[in-house]
């Protein structure tokens, strides 16, 4: 009974003598800049803000999904294409390319830098070539329009430095300390999006993520900036001797055998290899479900959003997207 009271009275000590921050199974509770935050989420749960994010992108259909991933440079994905069924090659296994189902015997080889799949371009991808084209002629053009901006209007962009300033020092003073908890984080998101002047648009990654408003109120069609002093912090820089051009020329050649040596054994192996139309580099096999994504494709019995849904089962939501765009039943049977 003894020990008892002595537990008993521990706690209650150890509860008084700790005002600042105080947990339960339900809450945590901290002491910030700007008052008491508190978050519901357990020590070691995500908070609040994490799981409604969560909840909203799991809503979100795999081609929604797709586009909010790949959007920014890849808006259309639509394309034709021309394989040619070589004499000889793979008789096995599934190839998708840009959704379109290409069917045996399949030759895959590098040319140069470049991946082709029965004479076709699948890497880099020829649809990501064609609309990075695009933005990057929007890009240019924006960038001269803001450069027309800052020289019409330099006093707008004189206030927008300084209220930039003002953001980045009150990150540098909190941030260490807030990004250790998740009340500390829920404080930091609190702030930023609260600077709706300067701010369209903020996530948590583990990192502060900032999309930064246009001063003249345009849409904005960059991305996101990466605050690396609010966040996890990047690993010591290692002194290291660099490579040589030549060197580096041989890894990057080592590294497309390994990987035109897998997708040839998943095809012999009878698998399923997919090339997006988003892709931009040959790092990186995405694999599917041939047979599965066949008989989906050729059930009339399924809505567009069941058949949708049951392909992001067996794919990656941008292989989805790209089959549900370009291919149709017929290259299925």
């Amino acid at each position: 009974m003894r020990n008892f009271k002595q537990i008993a009275l521990s706690i209650i000590l150890t509860a008084i003598l700790s005002p600042h921050t105080c947990a339960t199974d339900n809450t945590t509770t901290q002491q910030t800049s700007s008052g008491t935050v508190t978050s519901t989420a357990k020590p070691n749960q995500k908070p609040d803000w994490a799981i409604k994010r969560d909840t909203e992108w799991a809503k979100k259909t795999p081609t929604q999904r797709a586009a909010e991933k790949q959007g920014y440079i890849v808006k259309d994905r639509h394309i034709q294409i021309s394989p040619q069924a070589p004499k000889e090659g793979i008789n096995n296994g599934w190839v998708i390319l840009y959704g379109h189902r290409i069917r045996p015997p399949y030759k895959i080889e590098y040319q140069g830098e470049k991946l082709f799949v029965n004479g076709v371009q699948a890497v880099p991808s020829l649809v990501f070539e064609r609309e990075y084209a695009n933005v990057q002629k929007e890009s240019d053009a924006e960038s001269f329009s803001k450069e027309n901006d800052k020289r019409k209007y330099p006093e707008k962009y004189a206030v927008r430095h300084k209220r930039r300033k003002e953001i980045f020092d009150w990150l540098e003073q909190y941030c260490a300390e807030y990004s250790k908890t998740p009340a500390g984080i829920a404080e930091i998101m609190k702030y930023i999006n609260a600077q709706k002047d300067m701010v369209e648009d903020a996530r948590w990654t583990g990192t502060l993520l900032i999309q930064w408003s246009d001063p003249m109120g345009r849409h904005l069609r960059h991305g996101y900036e990466r605050i690396q002093i609010c966040g996890k912090r990047s690993l010591p820089i290692v002194a290291v001797e660099t490579p040589t051009k030549q060197e580096m020329l041989d890894l990057a050649e080592r590294e497309r055998e390994g990987e035109l040596r897998t997708i040839q054994k998943s095809l012999m192996n009878d698998g399923c290899v997919a090339f997006e139309t988003t892709r931009s580099s040959s790092l990186g096999i995405t694999f599917c479900r041939g047979r599965g994504i066949a008989d989906i494709m050729l059930n009339k019995k399924l809505s567009p959003l069941e058949r949708e849904n049951k392909l992001a089962e067996l794919t990656d939501d941008s292989v989805v997207a790209d089959i549900l765009t370009n291919s149709n039943p017929d290259e299925w049977k």
